[in-house]
């Protein structure tokens, strides 16, 4: 019989090469635990996804396709275990596909292709390339500097009080302006008077107007490119729009700040607009003449009854068919002049006004009834050409003013009603005067 001699030790030996396999094998399997947990984010598959989140580069070329994007998911895999990890571009839609041409940032947003209500988004610079600096510190001119980039955008960086301009005197008046985009926040700007006045390639400012501004005098005059107005809400210390879009292709007059005090001839020849200016938060806005004269596209108005001066302010607007009263009317000379589709005048000229010549002249379908508050003697050329083409217009006269020796109240108001008749007969309008007498 054979035997195998079995040497002392061996047993020991063979049972320390099995303990050091086990642990080999256990680590190799833990590894691949480890392996699988860290890269299972990544890979598992999202039975239902709750969020999703988009990273951006910080700047993309302006006017180029947008390069590249990563959106992450957050949700729920097979297992019910809380999964995040990165989509494949199939799972998403990126808008916009092209970066902008003009602005300095832009809104990048991802949504799911099978959910759209899934989103993200996220905000980029809009990269430019720089061709002139104008130094506009007022105390420190290197502090403050408007940017001027090869697109026509014009940006304003930098920290402290910005200088006011003369006309004529623009630094970048003759320089191509396109747009102006951005404005930093610490930038202190005062006035913002002629700065694209007669840049008729100027499109828009893509800004809200900064809440430090007081003055935009002639700040768009004649920008016949120009179609839409900035934000105006923010600027809560803005006093004075005159001229400020005049001769301008704005449509829409936006939203006035309830600062503003003076809009004289604001919107004036401005043939493209067609809604008048929000002014309903305007307390304090005195000054109208001449806002919107010559705006014949426009279709409604928008009056506070704060205003004193409505001269000329609606004059030739052949398509408004309302109109009002400030209570507090100082001079409406001219005011609804050439508004020939205007039929309806709410509320009464009050005894504050003390010229009205030619207030609603040619305004042939005008209709209803007026009442006018008089204090002058004078109503010529107020309703010349009026009522010609209407149902009718009553015109109540009421005497506020001081009577003397040798003319009582009743004479006062027969003249007057007579030289409203006179000129109606003359022009074939169809208006009826009454005279109310006070007790």
């Amino acid at each position: 019989m054979r035997t195998r001699q079995v040497k002392k030790g061996t047993g020991k030996k063979k049972k320390g090469r099995m303990i050091v396999c086990l642990i080999a094998v256990t680590a190799a399997v833990g590894g691949t635990l480890w392996f699988w947990n860290g890269t299972r984010q990544k890979t598992a598959k999202l039975e239902h996804i709750t969020a999703i989140t988009v990273t951006t580069q910080e700047t993309y070329p302006a006017g180029e396709k947008l390069g590249e994007v990563k959106v992450t998911a957050e949700g729920v895999d097979e297992a019910g275990n809380q999964v995040i990890r990165e989509l494949p571009t199939e799972e998403y839609v990126i808008t916009p596909e092209q970066v902008p041409e003009h602005g300095h940032e832009f809104e990048i947003t991802a949504a799911l292709t099978e959910d759209e209500e899934i989103r993200a988004e996220a905000t980029a610079l809009i990269g430019r390339e720089e061709v002139q600096r104008y130094e506009i510190g007022r105390q420190d001119p290197e502090a403050v500097q408007a940017v001027l980039y090869e697109n026509g955008d014009l940006e304003i960086a930098g920290n402290g009080a910005v200088k006011n301009f003369k006309e004529h005197e623009i630094p970048w008046q003759e320089d191509g302006v396109l747009y102006l985009t951005w404005i930093d926040p610490a930038a202190e700007i005062e006035r913002m008077d002629d700065w694209f006045s007669g840049n008729t390639d100027f499109v828009a400012m893509l800004c809200p107007v900064p809440d430090t501004v007081r003055s935009m005098v002639r700040t768009f005059y004649g920008c016949t490119a120009m179609e839409a107005v900035p934000e105006m809400g923010t600027a809560v210390y803005l006093e004075d729009l005159t001229a400020c879009y005049s001769g301008s292709a704005v449509r829409d007059g936006g939203e006035l700040p309830g600062n503003l005090r003076t809009a004289e001839e604001a919107y004036r020849d401005c043939k493209a607009l067609v809604y008048a200016a929000d002014a309903s938060a305007c307390v304090q806005l005195a000054n109208m003449k001449n806002c919107y004269n010559g705006c014949t596209a426009l279709s409604d108005t928008s009056t506070p009854d704060s205003v004193t001066n409505l001269q000329g302010a609606y004059q030739n607007c052949l398509n408004i068919t309302r109109a009002s009263i400030p209570s507090k009317a100082e001079n409406l000379a001219s005011a609804y002049s050439g508004c020939t589709g205007l039929t309806v005048v709410e509320g009464e000229i009050p005894a504050s006004c003390t010229s009205m010549s030619g207030a609603f002249k040619d305004c042939k379908f005008l209709e209803g009834e007026l009442t006018i508050h008089c204090t002058t003697q004078s109503l010529s050329g107020v309703f010349s050409g009026a009522a010609k083409n209407s149902h009718g217009l009553t015109v109540s006269l009421s005497w506020e003013g001081k009577t003397t020796d040798y003319q009582t109240e009743e004479e006062i108001l027969g003249s007057l009603a007579e030289s409203i008749e006179k000129q109606a007969k003359v022009d074939g309008s169809n208006i009826t005067v009454k005279r109310i007498e006070q007790n």
